[in-house]
């Protein structure tokens, strides 16, 4: 069972950090305030207003260990070109090769890769690009960001997939 949550400025999901415990919290569903994008995290995350950019929305665990941006990009751009722009441009290094996948019956690529981000070093960081697709207000790309602690192991790379398994570009939920 969730419940709808709706953004303001910019959001952060506080689903984040609870690896096994993750599963069996309750959950809500967030909307971003200005995309017809919707994630669904654990209860307990908070959201935050990313400053300057009410476009990017941030969500994280409690104790901050975890952290997930979602924002949007208006580009000629494909997916996994934009992809690699942005690892072009991070102090992250590729844990393997991009792969295809298709979230809400849209073309997006992703990619793990270790390194720093925003501040944090030493994370893991799950990076996936989806193509906006028909619909879309104008052409681009969103792009959600998750990363934790690079020690933290496969409780929290599942966590980082739930999270990307749920996002939802169209209504929440749907």
């Amino acid at each position: 069972m969730h419940s709808v949550c709706r953004w303001t400025p910019v959001a952060v999901l506080p689903f984040l950090a609870l690896p096994a415990a993750a599963a069996a919290q309750e959950t809500r569903v967030f909307e971003h305030p200005e995309h017809p994008v919707s994630i669904e995290a654990p209860d307990d995350w908070e959201t935050a207003a990313w400053p300057g950019d009410s476009g990017v929305f941030e969500v994280r665990a409690p104790d901050g260990s975890m952290r997930a941006l979602l924002w949007f990009t208006a580009t000629e751009m494909d997916a996994r070109r934009y992809l690699e722009k942005m690892i072009g441009m991070k102090p992250l290094a590729p844990t393997g090769e991009a792969t295809r996948r298709e979230i809400g019956g849209r073309e997006s690529w992703q990619i793990v890769a270790t390194g720093a981000e925003q501040g944090d070093a030493g994370v893991r960081e799950t990076l996936t690009v989806i193509n906006a697709g028909p619909g879309a207000p104008i052409e681009g790309n969103y792009i959600l960001q998750v990363w934790y602690p690079e020690g933290e192991g496969a409780a929290l790379a599942a966590v980082a997939e739930s999270i990307v398994g749920s996002l939802r570009i169209g209504s929440a939920g749907g």
